[in-house]
């Protein structure tokens, strides 16, 4: 499959929306939900659900479980402010080591969610503090090098001159000395980077997606995203790979899972415990899939999760979109402050949308700094966090794994309808990882 890097794209007349998602804990207008992790390692009956989420305003009140991972929803488009009146939701809760579990229950709150010209509210989750188990991790390989030996230009000899001796004088005998061997062509080696590698990073792990690669992915079989009322069970059968590029495809109709059966399928891989980074540039080239109810991502979680649950130990949203509105994508940083869970963010809009061409997915992240990109185009950084994991980089300064799943349903996109179509694929060509 040929390796191309489609930088610079025309994206039509883009806007860019700064939002900074404010997070409170008495319900609203939910952007956030956290994920529920390693699911599959209960006894068969069905694990509770996990509740962790964010809504557009500011308050106070404490909660209960906090789940490891969580994926970020993108605000409505920017307007006139919006007041969403959520019901109580029930108390959800997950099992701990013991087996105990814990419950939160939620009270109705409204929400008035701000214009794009309003100030943004800072959001505020407060996290349980239990570390994730450590786990053992490998380092990925260095791209490969190769050898090319340059073209030699051949050597004219002039021919010998003989002078025959007198006919009286019988002529000599002599044995002609041995040619010289050629001299050895010199060796060059060159490491091999892929077109367009950004200033002086290099090529250190990459999956162009010729065949499916399970020393680096694992395929999900679990409800995966129950924190986020997400509808899905994800299937390993839902994720393949077709005419070079990973394929997650979603599905309507009966998906077994290991403690229940949904009403939709779909697909999840991620690198955890096979292989991970701390910092790097990560590029992806996806294509999105259309549809009310469908929910794409490739977000980053902690392997170990030395700083705690989340979000105390970070997480990392390279790109997430939504699938009945075509023409946004976003791209987040969550962190735990000394005033809550914290989410910095920004939509990227495009007229030509993200869902009938490919495009590349960019974050590059380095001490003290984060910037999204979209096709080479920047449109959004962080330069600083006030971590309550401590000074300097954290809780950034971790190996994160990669994760790349395509929900159904949730919080942020709402269920599929009538007009969904099935199957739906969120096909990703191939994805790079760069390292100075």
């Amino acid at each position: 499959m040929p390796i191309t890097i489609g930088m610079g794209v025309n994206l039509g007349t883009a806007i860019l929306v700064s939002t900074t998602i404010s997070a409170a804990m008495t319900a609203g207008l939910f952007v956030f939900a956290a994920e529920a992790d390693e699911r599959a390692d209960h006894d068969g009956t069905p694990a509770p659900e996990v509740l962790a989420f964010a809504a557009l305003a500011d308050a106070e009140p404490a909660m209960g479980a906090e789940a490891d991972d969580g994926a970020l929803v993108p605000l409505p488009d920017p307007g006139t402010p919006t007041t969403s009146i959520v019901p109580a939701a029930p108390a959800l809760v997950e099992l701990d080591a013991d087996g105990e579990a814990d419950a939160a229950a939620i009270t109705p709150t409204t929400v008035t969610i701000p214009a794009a010209d309003e100030p943004a509210p800072v959001a505020t989750v407060p996290a349980a503090e239990d570390p994730a188990t450590p786990t053992t991790v490998r380092t990925p390989t260095t791209a490969p090098l190769v050898t090319i030996a340059p073209a030699t230009t051949p050597t004219t000899r002039p021919a010998p001159t003989t002078t025959r001796p007198p006919a009286t004088v019988p002529a000599p005998t002599t044995t002609a000395p041995a040619r010289p061997a050629e001299p050895a062509a010199p060796t060059t080696t060159t490491t091999v980077v892929a077109p367009d590698a950004p200033g002086d990073f290099r090529l250190v792990w990459s999956d162009e997606f010729d065949t499916f690669d399970a020393s680096s992915w694992t395929k999900e079989h679990s409800t995966y995203g129950d924190g986020n009322n997400e509808l899905q069970c994800y299937l390993p059968e839902n994720v393949t790979v077709v005419d070079g590029h990973l394929r997650l495809t979603a599905t309507n109709g009966p998906a077994e899972c290991p403690w229940e059966t949904r009403d939709f399928g779909s697909g999840m891989v991620r690198t955890r415990d096979k292989v991970d980074w701390t910092r790097g540039r990560f590029e992806i080239r996806a294509r999105m899939p259309e549809g009310q109810g469908f929910w794409p991502a490739a977000w980053m979680s902690p392997t170990d999760g030395v700083y705690g649950r989340w979000p105390n130990s970070g997480e990392i949203d390279i790109v997430e979109a939504l699938g009945h509105r075509t023409n946004r994508i976003i791209g987040s940083l969550h962190w735990m402050s000394p005033t809550g869970h914290r989410v910095d963010n920004r939509e990227h809009f495009s007229h030509d949308g993200f869902t009938s061409d490919w495009h590349v997915y960019s974050l590059t992240w380095e001490e003290g700094l984060f910037i999204w990109e979209v096709d080479g185009i920047e449109y959004h950084r962080v330069e600083s966090w006030n971590s309550t994991a401590g000074a300097g980089d954290a809780p950034f300064d971790q190996p994160f794994y990669l994760k790349l799943n395509l929900a159904v349903g949730g919080r942020a996109p709402g269920a599929p309808d009538a007009t969904t179509p099935f199957p739906a694929h969120y096909d990703i060509d191939w994805v790079r990882v760069y390292q100075r």
